[in-house]
This record gives structure tokens, sequence and C-alpha cells, in this order.
């Protein structure tokens, strides 16, 4: 009886052919968008989209709009990243260690975008605000941290979890809690469907990026040196 052969891990990570035009793709939506919603002038489908999500409301909601408004913040994303890095240190798997740091270090870059298109949250003449907000809209940083840590724990799961099934399971859950953030900003009315939209596509190229560097990094160390 012939066996298979066992999967090796870590399972490899996307090739470069997929990864770059998906970086390329992400930051070019991002910053196209950005500057759709830049300014003063509020997209029309932004307000249809805040209201429409606003209707669900109740203590569900309400309970859910406060756990997914903690947990999607900055400061429990990169704290998450930070005790994720120190593992993967202690178990010297040096290229996730690179990752983890990569996705760290372009998450924290990433708060100085929003200046740059200075776009407004939403404001109580046009939608329900749950709360107070401070400072610009675009893009949502709640939506790009959670994205970033999400989208980061689900490349790392479907390399080490040794079930297909269960990374699966634990990609779709991640998955679900960064949409559960993004429908939390819209409900309280911190953000336009724009801003989480936005948000999304800068943690979709910062994920990318990163691994991106990892390949870059995987390939210099398995070149020979020249003799």
């Amino acid at each position: 009886m012939t066996q298979s052969n066992p999967e090796s891990f870590p399972r490899p990570l996307p090739a470069t052919a997929v990864t770059l035009p998906v970086a390329i793709v992400a930051l070019a939506g991002a910053i196209v968008l950005g500057l759709i919603a830049r300014g003063p002038n509020v997209l029309g489908w932004d307000v249809d989209i805040t209201v429409a999500v606003q209707r669900m409301d109740g203590r569900v909601s309400d309970a859910a709009a406060d756990i997914a408004n903690v947990l999607g913040s900055t400061w429990f994303a990169a704290p998450a990243i930070s005790v994720a890095l120190v593992i993967a240190a202690v178990k010297r798997a040096w290229p996730t260690l690179l990752f983890l740091i990569s996705l760290l270090v372009l998450r924290l870059a990433g708060t100085q975008v929003k200046p740059i298109f200075d776009s407004p949250r939403p404001t109580e003449d046009l939608v329900t605000i749950i709360g107070t907000w401070e400072g610009t809209g675009y893009p949502s940083g709640h939506a790009m941290s959670s994205s970033t840590l999400a989208l980061g724990l689900a490349v790392i799961a479907w390399q080490w979890i040794p079930s297909r099934p269960l990374a699966r399971i634990v990609i779709g859950v991640l998955v679900a809690y960064t949409l559960l953030v993004g429908w939390a900003r819209i409900w309280t009315g911190a953000h336009w469907a724009s801003d989480v939209i936005g948000g999304y596509l800068f943690g979709i190229a910062i994920v990318a990026l990163s691994v991106l560097i990892v390949e870059r990094f995987s390939r210099n160390r398995q070149t020979p040196a020249a003799t």
C-alpha cells in the first residue's frame, strides 16, 4: 500500500505572481476611492448604506458594536500582533517573525494616511451618531487595523495549522471578525462605508506587501553566495 508523502510545514506563501497584483490593485483602489471621498462632499451611497445599516437597532446590535469597536482598534491589534511576534521569536520561526514585524511597521505607518485625504466623518444632520468620534474619516483606522490583524493571522493559520478544515474555520472566523468591525463603524456613525472599504483595501495591501517582503527575504537566504 502506497502512502502519500506528509505535508510539509509551514505551507508556502502565495507566489509573487499573485501577491504583487493584489498589493498593487488594493493600494491603487484605496487611493482612488480616497480621492473620490476627499473633501467636504458626501457620497450619496454612503448615506444610503448607513441609513440601511442603522435600521438594525436593538440591544444585540448595541452590544456587538461596543465589542467590535474595542476589538477593531489599533490599541487591540498592535498588542495582538506583538504577542504573536513574541511567540514566533520564541519558536525561532524567523520568516513568520519578519512577516509580523512588517505588518506592525506598515500598519503604524498607515496612521499617517488620513491627513492626506482629509475626508470628514458622518454628521448628525445626515445620519445617527452613536458616541463621540474625532478626526477625519478616510480611511477607517479600525477597518485597517482589523483587516491587517485578521488577514495577517489568516496567512499564519494557513501556513501552520495542520488540519486544512480547521485552518479554513479559523480563517472564516477572522474574516467574520473584521467584517463585524466594519459594520460596527458604520452602525455607530463613526465612519462612512467608503471609509471602511478604504481601510480594508489598505489592510489588504499591508498584508500583501508583508508577504512580498518575506518572499524576498527567503529568496535571498536561499541564493548561494558567489565564489
